[in-house]
């Protein structure tokens, strides 16, 4: 009995490590050329797939890119990310108001056939504050001598 329950055991803590080592696949496609990552993304993605009949590269989007190694934790609300990466473009965002403002600027740089340009929209403070020696660098000043090169 202690060797079939033995056993028992063993299956399932290989199955669940087994489990938790398999890779979680995008949420869903829309299409041949759209995947979202989240599903607060299939609004703006079937509302893309409706708007253009043909795609420069595959999309991939969502509000979670992990997934893709994208972090949208430093984005403000209305914030997004948008870059092409080896034929497919990636454009994520920290809420549906900034997936939507990105989506909307994929398709009508696609729709006019103008290249999809590589942006971040609202970032937030990257640097707060600056100081060299305990003193904030506005109180310096560059000076250069005549002759200076």
């Amino acid at each position: 009995m202690k060797k079939i329950i033995s056993i028992i055991l063993a299956s399932v803590m290989l199955a669940a490590a087994l489990a938790s080592c398999a890779n979680v696949a995008p949420a869903s496609a829309i299409g041949a050329d759209i995947t979202i990552t989240s599903s607060d993304a299939k609004a703006n993605a079937e509302w893309l797939d409706a708007r253009l009949d043909a795609f420069p590269t595959k999309v991939v989007m969502g509000t979670d890119g992990s997934a893709y190694g994208v972090d949208v934790s430093a984005l403000e609300n209305d914030g997004y990310i948008m870059r092409t990466v080896a034929g497919e473009t990636l454009i994520f965002a920290k809420t549906s108001d900034g997936l939507d403002a990105a989506v909307r600027k994929y398709a009508k740089a696609a729709a006019s056939n103008e290249a999809i340009v590589d942006a971040t929209y609202h970032e937030g403070v990257r640097v707060k504050k600056l100081t060299i020696g305990d003193h904030d660098i506005s109180e310096f000043r560059i000076v250069v001598n005549e002759g200076a090169g």
